[in-house]
């Protein structure tokens, strides 16, 4: 379906980011990327109440690295080790999130505990 006619060309669109619902009471969870290793990692947040805007993984100096995120989705580096992680999430209303002891498991789902809130 169109928002407008074709002859009207371009029209004004206003739109606003909406929670996502099913994440009421289930925590954020994450995949990481096939061939993730302690020598390189792909890591995907998913069920987040809001966009996410940065990730950051707790380096063994106890200080928190951002990571880059690629355009497909995953914050990729080869700095992770081998896990399990820590990893502090921030989403874009500037709520932070931890999430601890999160094991490095290909082909599997690994739930957090948190969730961003409203």
């Amino acid at each position: 379906p169109l928002i407008a006619p074709v002859e009207k060309g371009r029209v004004p669109v206003s739109w606003h980011i909406i929670p996502l619902y099913s994440a009421e009471n289930a925590p954020v969870k994450f995949v990481f990327k096939e061939g993730s290793s302690e020598f390189w990692c792909g890591v995907q947040v998913r069920n987040h109440r809001y966009p996410i805007t940065k990730l950051e993984y707790l380096n063994k100096d106890g200080e928190f690295v951002e990571v880059p995120r690629r355009n497909y989705n995953f914050f990729e580096s080869r700095e992770y080790g081998a896990g399990p992680f820590t990893f502090r999430i921030t989403d874009i209303y500037g709520h932070v999130i931890i999430e601890e002891n999160i094991p490095l498991v290909l082909d599997e789902i690994v739930d957090g505990e948190n969730q961003f809130p409203y």
